[in-house]
C-alpha cells in the first residue's frame, strides 16, 4: 500500500529513527506494508509546532490527532500534517460593548469567540490562527446578527463568522471569502484559484433563522476559453464549473447534457478535484469528499469525449 506524507509547515519525517526527508514544499511517497509497525516521526522545523509520532499498524486508520488529516486514496493514504494553532498567552484581539451584548475574540489555541446576550452566555472554538479581528452589528430581514471578521496579517481573504443572538446565541455561517459587504443585505465574492479564475458572489438573506443564498452570479476570466483547452484539461474544467455551480453545458454533449440535471447526484458532493496518484490508472479524475473532521476520501471518474465534449462519464471501481 502506498503511503504520502504532506505538511502545512516546513518538517522533517523520520521512519522508523530513520531520516526519510523533509516536508512542507513537497509530498513525500512511499510503500509499505499496512501491518509493518512503521514507526512515523514528524519533526517540525519551525518553533510554532510540536513533535507528532504515530505508528502505521492495522489500526492507523483510527488515529485521532487534531492537527493531522487523512485522506483514503482507495490503494493508498495522504496523512497530511495541520498547524495545530497553539499560542503562548492569551490575548484579546478583539473585543465590543452594545446595549443589548458584549463580545471578545481571543487568541487562545486558536481563537476563542466569547458572546454574551440578555444573560445568556456562548463560546465558540475555532482551530485556526488569525491575528486580527472586527466585530459588527448587521441587519438581515429586519432581524438583528453579529458577524465578526477574522484575518490572517499574510492573507488578503477575510473569514466570516455570524450569529444569531436572540431568543438563542447560535452560528449560522462560518465561511472564507475575498470580500463582502452588508451595507444591504450580506454579499459575499469568492475568486477561485481554478483554471476559468471563477468569481462567485452570491447574496444571503435570513429565513426560518437560517442564512440561505438567494441570487448568485458566477463569472469567468474575460481571457479565459474552453476552446483553447486540451482534452485532457477539459474534463478539469467541467468539474471546476460544476464547483461554482457555472454553466457546465459547454462542456457536455450527447445524453450527458440531455441528463445533466442527473450529474449532481452521480458525482455526489465532492469539495475538491485531483489529478490520479501514480497508482492508479492516469486516465482517472479524483474527486474528493470530506467523510468527517480531517477525515476524506477519494473516488476516481473517467471522463469520454467526442468532438470535445464530454459524453459519458463513469465512476471507477475502488
Amino acid at each position: 500500500m502506498y503511503f504520502y506524507f504532506s505538511s502545512a509547515y516546513p518538517a522533517a519525517i523520520k521512519l522508523n529513527g530513520i531520516y526519510f526527508g523533509n516536508i512542507g514544499n513537497v509530498v513525500k511517497g512511499l510503500k509499505l506494508d499496512a501491518y509493518s509497525g512503521t514507526f512515523v516521526e514528524i519533526c517540525p522545523l519551525c518553533k510554532e509546532e510540536d513533535q507528532i509520532s504515530f505508528i502505521i499498524d492495522k489500526n492507523f486508520k483510527e488515529l485521532k490527532i487534531d492537527s493531522l488529516s487523512i485522506t483514503d486514496l482507495k490503494g493508498g493514504y495522504l496523512f497530511k500534517f495541520l498547524p495545530s494553532y497553539r499560542h503562548g498567552e492569551v490575548k484579546v484581539i478583539a473585543a465590543a460593548e452594545y446595549q443589548d451584548l458584549s463580545a471578545s475574540i481571543k487568541l487562545e489555541s486558536g481563537i476563542k469567540i466569547s458572546v454574551n446576550c440578555g444573560g445568556a452566555t456562548f463560546t465558540d472554538y475555532i482551530n485556526r490562527r488569525f491575528d486580527d479581528a472586527k466585530i459588527k452589528r448587521i441587519v438581515l430581514n429586519e432581524k438583528p446578527l453579529l458577524l465578526i471578521e477574522l484575518r490572517q496579517d499574510n492573507k488578503s481573504e477575510i473569514t466570516l463568522a455570524v450569529y444569531d443572538v436572540f431568543p438563542k446565541i447560535k452560528r449560522l455561517m462560518f465561511i472564507t471569502v475575498d470580500e463582502y459587504s452588508s451595507e444591504e443585505g450580506l454579499t459575499i465574492t469568492e475568486r477561485k484559484k481554478d483554471i476559468a479564475k471563477h468569481v462567485i458572489k452570491r447574496k444571503v438573506e435570513l429565513k426560518d433563522g437560517v442564512l440561505t443564498e438567494t441570487e448568485r452570479e458566477v463569472t469567468r476570466s474575460k481571457n479565459f476559453s474552453e476552446n483553447n483547452l486540451t482534452e485532457k484539461i477539459l474534463p478539469y474544467a467541467f468539474l471546476e464549473e460544476f464547483l461554482s455551480s457555472g454553466n457546465v453545458d459547454i462542456y457536455l454533449g450527447g445524453n450527458v447534457l440531455k441528463n445533466a440535471q442527473k450529474i449532481s447526484d452521480y458525482l455526489g458532493n465532492f469539495i475538491g478535484i485531483m489529478p490520479p496518484p501514480p497508482f492508479r490508472s492516469q486516465t482517472e479524475i479524483g474527486l474528493i469528499y470530506e467523510k468527517e473532521e480531517n477525515e476524506y476520501e477519494v473516488n476516481y471518474f473517467t471522463f469520454e469525449l467526442d468532438d470535445r465534449k464530454i459524453v459519458n462519464i463513469k465512476r471507477s471501481e475502488d
